[in-house]
Parts: structure tokens; C-alpha cells; sequence
């Protein structure tokens, strides 16, 4: 009888230590609402799992370049995983992954010739820290060529990561904010106030390039770090992507 009691202990350490360790995944704060269910997906089909870590993008960059042990990269624009590149913390040359846009959220409807007179009567404005966050950069380059930079500075809230310029959103405690296409998508945030795309899939030049690369990291399976980046490039992930308001390669 003791035994059989000791059994199921043995079987469940031996079914633990065959099973794949999951692999960390970086991703741009941006992406968080297509990874979460591309990565239901993809472990619903494999059986595989993927840890997501979710931040700005310049803020996994100084992760991953003081050792962090992801596996993979995923950021909101090229710059980064080009860094990265750079410095020999990859395994080859990112990749793109997609194309995103920058929208703008309000309280009011309003046109995109209106958003600066829409803004001159706000308090407050959220956008995510430029130096850390590709959206938050292109919030300011927006702003800037619209030469409404210098009069909104001082009402500016920002966000470490597009998460938190979202979090504002969903509380309501900016007037207005900048922030990634996939929000407007998003169960969470669709019906709140009113969105505004500030960029089309056919004006090629405003599209934000999101970058994909794969990490130096020896306790990582690499067949299953594989699995996974081929994984993003199929079908069934790139029309989740679409979901999202993303636009392919």
C-alpha cells in the first residue's frame, strides 16, 4: 500500500522533469493584447508554454543587455533588436514582425485637424516616455510637426510603457492620449471615449516597423524558440496580429 501511494508522486516528478521549460519572451508593451492570445493559441496547439515580460521596449533593451535571460525579443520598432544587434546579444539580424500605427484617444470626437484645439482646452495629455517607448517618440514626432509640442509640454503625462498610457485610458484620468493601434481594438478599451487612427496602412511612411529577434540564451531550447518564431510568422498569428489593427510585412 505504501507503494502505491508513492507512485503518482513518482510519476508526477518524472511527467515535470520531461516537460519543456517555458521560454521567456520580451515583449514591447504595445503588443501586449495580440501576444496574449496568439500565446493561448500557440500553447493550446503545442502544449508548449511561452512567459511573456511585458515593458517599453528601451526598457527590455537595458534588461537584455545586463543579462536577462529571454529568448526572444519583440519590440516596437527596429531600433532596439538593431542595438542588440549590434552589440552581440543575438543569435543574427532582427526581423520585422509588423506595422503598427499611432491613434489618438478623447473624451470628444474630433477630426485629426481638430485634435489641437481639442487639446488646448485639456488639462491633462498621457503619452509614453519617448526615450523609452517607439510610441511615445512617435507621439512627440507628431506633436512636434504639428507644432503643437511647445504649448501641450506642460500637460503632458506620460507612461513608462504604452500599458500605462492605457491604464489612463481605462480610469479616465487624461482628457487625451496617444498610443498603440491595438488598444482601439481591444475589449478593455474599444468603448471607451473615441478613437482616431493617425496613420493608414497605405501611408507607408507614418507605419511604425516592430521588430522581432532572437536572443543568445543558452538555457533556452533552441528548437522551441524556433517553434515559437515561425509560429508568429503563420497564419492563424498574423490574423491575430491583424486583429489588432496591425499590418503585415
Amino acid at each position: 500500500m505504501r507503494w502505491i501511494c508513492v507512485l503518482p508522486f513518482i510519476f508526477a516528478l518524472v511527467t515535470n522533469t520531461n516537460a519543456q521549460a517555458p521560454i521567456s519572451v520580451a515583449v514591447a508593451a504595445n503588443l501586449a493584447f495580440p501576444l496574449r492570445k496568439i500565446k493561448q493559441h500557440y500553447e493550446n496547439t503545442t502544449g508548449n508554454r511561452i512567459n511573456l515580460v511585458v515593458a517599453s521596449s528601451g526598457v527590455l533593451t537595458a534588461q537584455i543587455s545586463n543579462g536577462a535571460p529571454y529568448a526572444l525579443f519583440l519590440s516596437a520598432d527596429m531600433k532596439f533588436p538593431k542595438a542588440l544587434y549590434q552589440s552581440g546579444k543575438t543569435q543574427g539580424a532582427p526581423q520585422v514582425l509588423v506595422k503598427g500605427r499611432l491613434v489618438f484617444w478623447s473624451k470628444k470626437k474630433v477630426t485629426e485637424n481638430q485634435i489641437g484645439a481639442y487639446l488646448a482646452t485639456v488639462r491633462s495629455v498621457a503619452i509614453a516616455q519617448p526615450k523609452l517607448a517607439p510610441y511615445g517618440q512617435a507621439a512627440k514626432n507628431w506633436l512636434e510637426d504639428n507644432k503643437l509640442y511647445p504649448s501641450l509640454e506642460r500637460k503632458l503625462v506620460y507612461g513608462e510603457n504604452i500599458g500605462q498610457v492605457n491604464r489612463y485610458i481605462v480610469a479616465e484620468t487624461v482628457e487625451g492620449a496617444f498610443t498603440a493601434v491595438s488598444a482601439m481594438f481591444s475589449n478593455e478599451l474599444k468603448n471607451k471615449g473615441f478613437w482616431l487612427p493617425l496613420s493608414t496602412p497605405a501611408d507607408e511612411a507614418s507605419l511604425l516597423t516592430h521588430g522581432m529577434v532572437i536572443l543568445k540564451n543558452e538555457s533556452a531550447d533552441p528548437n522551441q524558440v524556433k517553434e515559437f518564431v515561425q509560429y508568429l510568422k503563420s497564419a492563424e498569428a498574423q490574423s491575430i496580429f491583424e486583429e489588432f489593427g496591425y499590418v503585415m510585412r
